[in-house]
């Protein structure tokens, strides 16, 4: 996915991100409360593509500050 959109400028890629959010937040009010009260595939499968996923970004958006800050320092 990254590749896929490597071209995008960066008022897109935070276009996309609020609306990929809103439909996330959107999902989960919708979502009944018994899905989400206890361990459930749908909480699991939540879990997995939101929360549990950000420290894969984490680790991409710090080693991006790295790099750019050590390019600016120059």
């Amino acid at each position: 996915m990254t590749t896929k959109k490597a071209g995008l400028s960066l008022a897109e890629v935070y276009r996309q991100q609020e609306e990929i959010h809103r439909q996330v937040v959107d999902t989960i009010v919708r979502t009944p409360d018994a899905q989400l009260a206890c361990e459930t595939r749908y909480r699991r499968r939540l879990r997995l593509d939101t929360y549990s996923h950000y420290p894969k970004h984490t680790e991409a958006i710090l080693r991006w500050r790295a790099r750019r800050q050590a390019v600016t320092c120059v």
